[in-house]
């Protein structure tokens, strides 16, 4: 967001809100879920999920600065 606020490109808030929100969810999901002796590979598929959620940002956040030089562009 603060790259936001800086330039003016990147994401807004609706969209870091909706890719960080599911991500908090499934996490609070398995804590609540899981017996206090969690399994490593249930750390490390929160772990990908994460990573996963850090490239789709970075997709849209090129997607919209894409989007937002061709508005430029265009006036």
């Amino acid at each position: 967001m603060m790259r936001r606020r800086w330039t003016g490109r990147g994401l807004d808030f609706t969209n870091l809100s909706l890719g960080l929100v599911p991500g908090l969810l499934l996490m609070l999901a398995v804590r609540l879920a899981a017996p206090a002796d969690v399994p490593a590979a249930v750390f490390l598929c929160c772990a990908a999920a994460g990573l996963f959620h850090a490239c789709d940002f970075l997709r849209r956040s090129r997607l919209a600065d894409a989007n937002a030089a061709l508005t430029d562009g265009a006036t």
